[in-house]
């Protein structure tokens, strides 16, 4: 199971979803540069903040969540709000905030049923894409 707490708010996600991008980033950043006699200068220093953690569904199949999670979720994103993430691996983060960086929203979700009017509650959505960075 996936824990997000915000302040007083504890959410529980679908252990179906896993870490996407947890291999994609590296602490160590480096900067070249030429300079005019050509000489490659190489920069290097270590990022404190910012790693992405994007949580998406198998390649086969679908991770599931009730309607209701989804915007107990959205009401986080409006709140701008810092969160405690812990995956179901036991690894925590104590600081993230919401991915609204871009042109992708942070939460990509649909309904499983398409064509509701009304969708309740309880309505079934496929998470596509939950995307949050750490802030320390």
């Amino acid at each position: 199971m996936i824990t997000i707490v915000a302040g007083a708010t504890t959410i529980q996600l679908t252990a179906q979803l896993h870490w996407a991008d947890e291999l994609r980033h590296y602490s160590t950043i480096h900067a070249d540069e030429r300079t005019l006699g050509g000489a490659l200068v190489i920069e290097s220093s270590t990022r404190v903040a910012g790693r992405p953690i994007t949580l998406r569904g198998p390649e086969r199949g679908v991770a599931v969540e009730q309607r209701s999670v989804l915007l107990a979720l959205r009401t986080l994103v409006e709140a701008d709000a810092t969160m405690a993430l812990t995956l179901h691996d036991g690894q925590t983060f104590a600081t993230v905030r919401w991915a609204c960086d871009g042109a992708d929203p942070p939460i990509d979700a649909e309904p499983i049923f398409q064509g509701l009017i009304n969708p309740g509650t309880t309505t079934l959505y496929k998470i596509n894409r939950l995307a949050f960075r750490t802030t320390s």
